[in-house]
């Protein structure tokens, strides 16, 4: 038996389709069919070919007919109400049509007549539009019309000069200007209107997409001037063999050799290349390139409890503008920066400690493995 069967029930004579997992066959021999006891959602159990449950119903039925698709078996079913024989195209055998209680199809007959009525009828089709010769003469006329209104304004004017003027006798008789228009095209070769929006929609279209990708270009060209300060790749002494620094005189050297702008702008953006996502990763990145932990815990950002102060440095000024200078935080606060480089000096001791005891436990692994 195929997945999808066309039943009628035997005790309130209706029509439905169900999966063929939903019958069996009684004692006696007689097909019977479960229901589910709500029959509101009965279309959604069918489509989902839902297993029938322990308080479903069983009803006497008599199967019509079994089918590989849903669909199919719909339309038998609707075909059913009106003929008990679904093979053939005779429909004198007519079926009492009684509302269907335990299957409620997605649309009625009536709705399903209606589409087809409509499907079947065929519509005049709309007739093209010709420009007949008399209509083609007529414009052609009011064109010529228009030209020689405009060529006879044209012809009327002349150069007034005074006529007791002294100045005339040694000017010589200016020409009438002559205004010359092109012939008129003939209606034959003219396009029509259509045709002519047609080709400016056409050329502006066309005009449009090379604006647009021009500028697409400036934006490239914009974005890369941006990115990459004038000559700062092709300049080699970046001074990132100077860091980290771990005393005051490393820390004088470094000093002096960012005082200069171009060497500032060099090393900003070597330190941006130690990538990161985020501005506090960034931030940490940087930190721990420049200075070494035993010489970051003698600093503080505005110098707290007897420490020296990290702002004054004009190191501080060389970390937030390598942030600035990745991609990814070119836009960054100058106030998150600084807040992260606070941080970052405040765990230096607790970082030192931390190291430390790695350490030892490491040293303390190694002698037990001596020992074994």
């Amino acid at each position: 038996m195929q997945p999808w069967v066309v039943i009628a029930f035997d005790e309130e004579d209706s029509v439905a389709v169900v999966p063929n997992t939903w019958l069996f066959q009684a004692e006696n021999s007689k097909d019977m069919c479960k229901w589910p006891p709500n029959s509101r959602n009965a279309t959604g159990y069918v489509k989902r070919r839902d297993k029938p449950g322990p308080d479903w119903q069983h009803y006497p039925i008599t199967i019509l007919g079994d089918y590989a698709s849903y669909d199919i078996a719909l339309r038998k079913a609707q075909k059913a109400e009106e003929t008990s024989e679904l093979s053939s195209n005779n429909d004198t055998i007519k079926r009492k049509r009684t509302k269907n209680l335990k299957y409620v199809p997605c649309t009625s007959s009536s709705e399903s007549e209606k589409e087809e009525a409509d499907s079947e009828t065929e519509y005049p089709k709309t007739p093209k539009i010709r420009h007949t010769e008399m209509s083609k003469r007529r414009e052609a006329r009011e064109s010529e019309n228009i030209l020689s209104q405009m060529g006879s304004k044209c012809r009327s004017l002349q150069v007034a000069t005074p006529k007791n003027s002294p100045t005339t006798s040694f000017l010589s008789p200016s020409p009438q200007p002559q205004c010359q228009f092109p012939k008129p095209l003939e209606r034959d070769n003219a396009p029509s209107e259509k045709e002519f929006r047609k080709q400016v929609l056409t050329k502006l279209s066309i005009i449009m997409a090379k604006l647009g990708r021009q500028d697409e270009q400036l934006d490239n060209i914009e974005a890369l001037l941006a990115i990459r300060p004038n000559d700062m790749d092709l300049y080699s002494n970046t001074g990132i063999e100077k860091i980290p620094v771990s005393n005051e005189d490393e820390l004088a050297l470094l000093e002096q050799f960012i005082t200069e702008p171009l060497n500032f702008k060099a090393l900003a953006k070597e330190l941006s290349r130690l990538g990161g996502n985020m501005v506090p990763e960034i931030t940490r990145k940087i930190m721990y390139r420049i200075m070494t932990n035993e010489f970051a815990q003698l600093y503080s950002w505005e110098g707290g409890k007897g420490k020296r102060k990290f702002v004054n440095l004009t190191l501080s000024k060389v970390v937030i503008d390598a942030v600035r200078c990745n991609k990814r935080t070119a836009n960054a606060c100058e106030d998150e920066v600084i807040l992260e480089i606070k941080r970052w000096l405040v765990k230096a001791k607790e970082r030192i400690s931390n190291k430390n005891k790695r350490r030892e436990r490491l040293a303390e692994n190694q002698e037990e493995q001596l020992g074994r």
